[in-house]
């Protein structure tokens, strides 16, 4: 006689191999390269988004903002030059004491110096976006999952120097 057997009650574990992660992991990098003069964070800590994270050397780029800065100013007063001495030959041709062609020149040289203030103006944006790329912030909030810089480290454009985990559910891959 044969009969069916249960087995109520018990319970059953199973094991699979997998890996698991953060729901997000955020690979962080500066945008210019330098010398990294400051950690903020460790392995394991978390961070809210703003937080400083680490910060490259920023001398360079004060420098480099200086210099566009005084660009700026020699580029104005080139161009204030040049809109007096475009007044000055315009009032001249007016009364048949000059000729069309140095007007000519002196309205491109007006022009060329307000074009070279314009040029003057972006450069020392440009110089101030990069001072601030000397500092690493946190896009979101998380945890410093892996740290691959040290102080005083030089670093690439680019480089990876922190891997950043956030996300409230961890995603599991089972083969």
């Amino acid at each position: 006689r044969f009969e069916q057997i249960f087995i109520s009650g018990g319970k059953r574990t199973r094991t699979f191999s997998g890996v698991a992660q953060a729901g997000q992991q955020i690979d962080l990098s500066f945008k210019i390269g330098g010398t990294v003069e400051r950690v903020a964070v460790k392995m394991g800590d978390t961070v809210k988004a703003g937080d400083m994270l680490a910060q490259l050397d920023p001398k360079d780029t004060i420098l480099e903002m200086e210099e566009a800065e005084a660009s700026l100013l020699r580029q104005k007063a080139d161009a204030r030059n040049a809109a007096a001495n475009y007044q000055r030959i315009e009032a001249l041709y007016e009364s048949n004491n000059t000729s069309l062609s140095e007007l000519d020149a002196a309205r491109a040289q007006t022009e060329t110096a307000q074009a070279a203030v314009r040029s003057a103006e972006k450069a020392l944006e440009l110089a101030k976006r990069k001072a601030r790329y000397t500092q690493l912030l946190a896009p979101v909030n998380g945890a410093v999952a892996q740290k691959s810089i040290s102080e005083n480290e030089n670093v690439q454009a680019g480089q990876v120097v922190l891997v950043l985990s956030s996300g409230s559910l961890p995603e599991v891959q089972v083969s």
